[in-house]
């Protein structure tokens, strides 16, 4: 478990987890998702969770510094597969 912050206009590369499976949770500020192809808004006080094999990425596009905590069982070390957008 981590905190992590986002500046504003952030983004993550799409990858995805092929064991892990990861909880966001909204300290500050408001985070977009991309998950398989769905763009899904959390803010302050809620969580999402990402199963293995779920394309994602976390973008900040609000004009606030975004803070969450990252949750990932088991550990995303050597878990992570970058997806290349223009496939």
């Amino acid at each position: 478990m981590k905190e992590e912050s986002m500046p504003t206009g952030a983004a993550e590369k799409l990858h995805l987890h092929r064991h892990a499976t990861q909880v966001f949770y909204i300290l500050r500020g408001e985070a977009t998702f991309e998950i398989e192809g769905q763009r899904i808004k959390a803010v302050s006080g809620e969580s999402l969770t990402i199963r293995p094999g779920e394309p994602h990425r976390i973008l900040n596009e609000s004009p606030v510094e975004l803070t969450f905590i990252l949750c990932s069982a088991p550990s995303t070390r050597n878990d992570r597969t970058d997806i290349d957008e223009h496939e």
